[in-house]
Protein backbone atom coordinates (compact mmCIF):
# COMPACT_ATOMS: atom_id res chain seq x y z
CA UNK A 1 0.00 0.00 0.00
CA UNK A 2 1.29 3.48 -1.02
CA UNK A 3 -0.05 6.61 -0.21
CA UNK A 4 -1.06 9.16 -2.62
CA UNK A 5 0.49 12.43 -2.68
CA UNK A 6 -1.92 14.57 -1.36
CA UNK A 7 -2.45 11.97 1.49
CA UNK A 8 -2.23 13.26 5.12
CA UNK A 9 0.22 9.77 5.22
CA UNK A 10 2.06 10.69 1.78
CA UNK A 11 5.55 9.24 1.40
CA UNK A 12 4.78 5.92 3.76
CA UNK A 13 4.52 2.70 2.61
CA UNK A 14 3.05 -0.65 3.68
CA UNK A 15 3.68 -4.23 2.73
CA UNK A 16 1.99 -7.10 3.87
CA UNK A 17 3.09 -10.24 2.87
CA UNK A 18 5.13 -13.84 3.81
CA UNK A 19 3.87 -13.36 7.35
CA UNK A 20 5.32 -10.30 8.25
CA UNK A 21 4.54 -6.84 7.56
CA UNK A 22 6.58 -4.01 6.81
CA UNK A 23 5.78 0.06 7.17
CA UNK A 24 7.98 2.56 5.76
CA UNK A 25 8.23 6.38 7.80
CA UNK A 26 10.38 8.39 5.28
CA UNK A 27 10.68 11.20 7.73
CA UNK A 28 12.19 8.83 10.45
CA UNK A 29 13.74 6.93 7.45
CA UNK A 30 12.44 3.74 9.69
CA UNK A 31 11.11 0.52 8.61
CA UNK A 32 8.92 -0.87 11.76
CA UNK A 33 8.19 -4.62 11.25
CA UNK A 34 5.16 -6.54 12.95
CA UNK A 35 3.28 -9.92 12.18
CA UNK A 36 0.85 -10.27 8.78
CA UNK A 37 -2.86 -8.76 9.42
CA UNK A 38 -3.34 -11.25 6.47
CA UNK A 39 -7.52 -10.55 5.49
CA UNK A 40 -8.21 -10.05 9.38
CA UNK A 41 -10.81 -7.27 8.08
CA UNK A 42 -12.11 -9.29 6.01
CA UNK A 43 -12.82 -12.32 8.30
CA UNK A 44 -14.45 -9.90 10.66
CA UNK A 45 -16.57 -8.60 8.06
CA UNK A 46 -17.55 -12.10 7.40
CA UNK A 47 -18.29 -12.33 11.30
CA UNK A 48 -20.36 -10.01 11.64
CA UNK A 49 -22.56 -10.89 8.33
CA UNK A 50 -23.25 -14.12 10.62
CA UNK A 51 -23.85 -12.49 13.49
CA UNK A 52 -26.84 -10.05 11.85
CA UNK A 53 -28.00 -13.28 9.53
CA UNK A 54 -28.93 -14.89 13.28
CA UNK A 55 -30.95 -11.60 13.76
CA UNK A 56 -34.16 -10.58 12.96
CA UNK A 57 -33.92 -8.02 9.65
CA UNK A 58 -30.26 -7.64 10.80
CA UNK A 59 -29.31 -7.19 6.96
CA UNK A 60 -30.54 -5.36 4.34
CA UNK A 61 -29.22 -5.35 0.50
CA UNK A 62 -29.47 -2.73 -2.14
CA UNK A 63 -27.65 -0.95 -4.98
CA UNK A 64 -24.50 0.42 -4.26
CA UNK A 65 -24.06 2.61 -7.42
CA UNK A 66 -20.34 2.48 -8.69
CA UNK A 67 -17.11 1.91 -6.87
CA UNK A 68 -13.45 2.52 -8.52
CA UNK A 69 -15.74 1.99 -11.90
CA UNK A 70 -17.50 -1.22 -10.97
CA UNK A 71 -21.32 -1.51 -9.88
CA UNK A 72 -21.49 -3.09 -6.56
CA UNK A 73 -24.65 -3.97 -3.98
CA UNK A 74 -24.38 -1.96 -0.54
CA UNK A 75 -24.92 -4.40 2.36
CA UNK A 76 -26.31 -2.86 5.42
CA UNK A 77 -25.44 -4.73 9.00
CA UNK A 78 -27.51 -3.45 12.08
CA UNK A 79 -27.59 -4.88 15.46
CA UNK A 80 -31.23 -5.70 17.41
CA UNK A 81 -31.56 -1.95 18.14
CA UNK A 82 -31.61 -1.22 14.35
CA UNK A 83 -28.33 0.69 15.32
CA UNK A 84 -26.13 0.55 11.47
CA UNK A 85 -22.87 -0.68 12.59
CA UNK A 86 -21.31 -1.67 8.94
CA UNK A 87 -22.17 -1.14 5.81
CA UNK A 88 -20.31 -2.43 2.67
CA UNK A 89 -19.84 -1.68 -0.89
CA UNK A 90 -19.66 -5.76 -2.47
CA UNK A 91 -18.82 -6.15 -6.05
CA UNK A 92 -21.61 -8.62 -7.06
CA UNK A 93 -19.14 -11.06 -9.90
CA UNK A 94 -16.79 -12.39 -7.14
CA UNK A 95 -17.65 -10.81 -3.48
CA UNK A 96 -14.98 -8.24 -3.19
CA UNK A 97 -15.52 -5.62 -0.44
CA UNK A 98 -14.87 -2.28 -2.52
CA UNK A 99 -15.70 0.06 0.35
CA UNK A 100 -17.03 -0.08 3.31
CA UNK A 101 -17.73 1.74 6.84
CA UNK A 102 -17.92 0.76 10.36
CA UNK A 103 -19.74 3.24 12.81
CA UNK A 104 -20.27 3.59 16.47
CA UNK A 105 -23.42 3.76 18.24
CA UNK A 106 -23.81 7.21 17.79
CA UNK A 107 -23.59 6.39 13.97
CA UNK A 108 -20.35 8.10 13.48
CA UNK A 109 -17.99 6.64 10.77
CA UNK A 110 -14.56 4.78 12.67
CA UNK A 111 -13.06 3.30 10.41
CA UNK A 112 -13.53 3.53 6.61
CA UNK A 113 -11.52 2.24 3.39
CA UNK A 114 -12.38 2.57 -0.68
CA UNK A 115 -10.82 1.77 -3.37
CA UNK A 116 -10.49 4.16 -5.75
CA UNK A 117 -9.40 2.18 -9.12
CA UNK A 118 -8.84 -1.79 -8.76
CA UNK A 119 -7.17 -4.51 -11.36
CA UNK A 120 -8.16 -8.07 -10.95
CA UNK A 121 -5.51 -9.65 -12.99
CA UNK A 122 -1.84 -7.43 -12.22
CA UNK A 123 1.08 -9.06 -13.45
CA UNK A 124 3.33 -9.32 -10.14
CA UNK A 125 6.84 -10.03 -10.17
CA UNK A 126 8.42 -12.24 -6.76
CA UNK A 127 10.19 -8.88 -6.13
CA UNK A 128 7.39 -6.52 -6.05
CA UNK A 129 6.26 -6.90 -2.28
CA UNK A 130 10.32 -6.72 -1.31
CA UNK A 131 10.47 -3.04 1.19
CA UNK A 132 13.78 -2.06 1.26
CA UNK A 133 14.95 2.01 1.95
CA UNK A 134 18.75 2.12 1.65
CA UNK A 135 19.92 3.46 5.35
CA UNK A 136 16.91 2.80 7.11
CA UNK A 137 16.64 1.78 10.48
CA UNK A 138 14.60 -1.57 10.70
CA UNK A 139 13.04 -2.13 14.30
CA UNK A 140 10.65 -5.09 15.28
CA UNK A 141 7.69 -3.39 17.14
CA UNK A 142 6.53 -6.31 19.64
CA UNK A 143 9.68 -6.83 20.46
CA UNK A 144 10.52 -4.14 21.62
CA UNK A 145 7.47 -3.41 23.08
CA UNK A 146 7.88 -6.48 24.79
CA UNK A 147 11.31 -5.74 26.12
CA UNK A 148 10.26 -2.49 27.39
CA UNK A 149 7.47 -4.66 29.17
CA UNK A 150 9.49 -6.85 30.98
CA UNK A 151 11.73 -3.82 32.19
CA UNK A 152 8.82 -2.47 33.44
CA UNK A 153 8.16 -5.00 35.81
CA UNK A 154 5.32 -6.74 33.90
CA UNK A 155 5.08 -10.53 32.72
CA UNK A 156 4.07 -10.87 28.40
CA UNK A 157 2.00 -13.83 28.05
CA UNK A 158 1.01 -15.41 24.57
CA UNK A 159 -1.15 -17.63 23.12
CA UNK A 160 -0.47 -21.52 21.93
CA UNK A 161 1.02 -21.60 18.71
CA UNK A 162 -2.33 -23.50 16.99
CA UNK A 163 -4.27 -20.12 17.89
CA UNK A 164 -6.02 -18.31 15.49
CA UNK A 165 -5.15 -15.35 16.72
CA UNK A 166 -1.63 -13.69 16.43
CA UNK A 167 -0.28 -10.53 17.83
CA UNK A 168 -0.20 -7.16 16.49
CA UNK A 169 1.61 -4.92 19.01
CA UNK A 170 3.07 -4.51 22.52
CA UNK A 171 3.09 -1.55 24.09
CA UNK A 172 3.36 0.68 27.62
CA UNK A 173 -0.07 2.51 28.00
CA UNK A 174 -1.59 4.92 30.85
CA UNK A 175 -5.07 2.93 32.34
CA UNK A 176 -6.96 4.88 35.35
CA UNK A 177 -4.18 6.79 35.96
CA UNK A 178 -1.64 4.36 36.45
CA UNK A 179 0.78 1.96 33.92
CA UNK A 180 -0.14 -1.12 32.23
CA UNK A 181 1.20 -2.78 29.33
CA UNK A 182 -1.36 -3.97 26.20
CA UNK A 183 -0.68 -6.55 23.70
CA UNK A 184 -3.06 -6.45 21.05
CA UNK A 185 -4.30 -9.82 19.27
CA UNK A 186 -6.13 -10.05 16.10
CA UNK A 187 -7.69 -12.87 14.55
CA UNK A 188 -10.66 -14.52 11.73
CA UNK A 189 -13.39 -13.72 14.45
CA UNK A 190 -11.94 -9.98 16.33
CA UNK A 191 -9.61 -8.14 18.02
CA UNK A 192 -8.87 -7.70 21.88
CA UNK A 193 -6.20 -6.33 24.07
CA UNK A 194 -4.89 -8.11 26.88
CA UNK A 195 -3.86 -5.58 29.56
CA UNK A 196 -1.28 -6.26 32.34
CA UNK A 197 -2.07 -4.42 35.51
CA UNK A 198 -0.30 -3.23 38.55
CA UNK A 199 -3.13 -2.30 40.19
CA UNK A 200 -6.81 -2.38 39.93
CA UNK A 201 -8.59 -0.74 37.39
CA UNK A 202 -12.44 -0.25 37.16
CA UNK A 203 -13.43 -2.44 34.42
CA UNK A 204 -15.40 0.72 33.19
CA UNK A 205 -12.51 2.99 32.48
CA UNK A 206 -11.26 0.10 30.28
CA UNK A 207 -14.40 -0.05 27.96
CA UNK A 208 -14.38 3.71 27.95
CA UNK A 209 -10.80 3.75 26.46
CA UNK A 210 -12.16 0.93 23.85
CA UNK A 211 -14.95 3.55 22.56
CA UNK A 212 -17.23 1.48 24.88
CA UNK A 213 -17.96 -0.98 22.59
CA UNK A 214 -16.70 -4.01 23.91
CA UNK A 215 -16.43 -6.73 26.32
CA UNK A 216 -14.21 -6.93 29.25
CA UNK A 217 -13.25 -10.54 31.17
CA UNK A 218 -10.52 -10.85 33.99
CA UNK A 219 -7.79 -13.28 35.40
CA UNK A 220 -5.63 -13.22 37.49
CA UNK A 221 -1.94 -15.79 37.10
CA UNK A 222 1.03 -16.40 39.41
CA UNK A 223 -0.42 -12.59 41.74
CA UNK A 224 -0.83 -10.81 38.53
CA UNK A 225 -3.45 -9.50 37.39
CA UNK A 226 -4.83 -9.17 33.46
CA UNK A 227 -8.15 -8.16 31.72
CA UNK A 228 -8.68 -9.37 28.07
CA UNK A 229 -10.74 -6.47 26.35
CA UNK A 230 -12.11 -6.94 22.79
CA UNK A 231 -15.27 -6.29 20.36
CA UNK A 232 -16.04 -10.14 20.72
CA UNK A 233 -18.70 -12.11 22.33
CA UNK A 234 -17.91 -12.73 26.15
CA UNK A 235 -17.88 -16.32 26.16
CA UNK A 236 -15.36 -15.91 23.05
CA UNK A 237 -12.99 -13.52 25.40
CA UNK A 238 -12.79 -16.13 28.61
CA UNK A 239 -12.18 -18.94 26.38
CA UNK A 240 -9.05 -16.83 24.93
CA UNK A 241 -7.98 -15.94 28.65
CA UNK A 242 -8.02 -19.22 29.83
CA UNK A 243 -5.22 -19.98 26.43
CA UNK A 244 -2.68 -17.87 27.99
CA UNK A 245 0.59 -18.68 29.54
CA UNK A 246 3.79 -17.04 29.99
CA UNK A 247 6.50 -16.30 27.84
Amino acid sequence: MEFPTDASLRGQVIVDADGERRHYFPKRNLIEVSPSREDFPRARLIAMVRRGLRQAGGIRTEDGGLVAGRPTSLVTLKELQGIVRAKLWIDPDNGMALKRALFDRTGAVVASLEYRAINYGPAIKPDSFRLERPGSRVANTVQQGTQRARLAGFQPLKLPPGSPYRQQSARLVRVGGGQAFSQMFAGPWGQFSLFHLKKDVNLNRLRLAAGGRVHVTTFSRNGQSYAVVGDMDESELREVARQFTER
